[in-house]
């Protein structure tokens, strides 16, 4: 096994680094082990990334098909102090998201890029979205971050 070395920006030293982690979370969210937290929370449907809100961008947002939320900040590990961060900031997120109705979240969702990397500037629906996802997630819907792919 390689150790894998992560940074703050790509390099060709690190290629690995928060974008790339956000990229790889949407391809296989299966890797999140949420369902040892909760067992409802199986087979996410990812929906995208950076979510603006008022507090900032979430990472990643992901849906399971019976329409529950998971919110997704993506933090590489460095210090005790980024994890206290990274709670801080889905508490701020959640904070944010609970105010906001339906049609909200789906105006925000309208303004990421599309996960397929494209420019298309059509509105993709919430619901359209989680119905395809939860028949089967194509990893061609992971947004290519580097030119290598995901």
């Amino acid at each position: 096994m390689r150790r894998i070395h992560f940074s703050k920006n790509a390099t060709e030293i690190a290629p690995y680094d928060e974008a790339w982690l956000q990229h790889l979370i949407m391809r296989e969210p299966s890797l999140l082990p949420v369902d040892q937290i909760e067992p409802a929370f199986t087979s996410l449907v990812p929906i995208c990334i950076e979510l603006p809100m008022r507090s900032g961008y979430l990472d990643n947002l992901l849906v399971t098909p019976a329409g529950d939320l998971a919110l997704v900040e993506c933090k590489l590990w460095r210090n005790p102090e980024a994890r206290r961060e990274v709670v801080a900031q889905i508490i701020d997120y959640a904070k944010d998201m609970s105010t906001w109705t339906y049609d909200t979240l789906q105006e925000a969702i309208s303004r990421t890029k599309p996960l397929d990397g494209s420019d298309e500037k059509g509105t993709r629906r919430l619901y359209e979205l989680v119905s395809a996802g939860a028949r089967t997630v194509p990893v061609a819907h992971c947004w290519r971050w580097h030119s290598g792919g995901c």
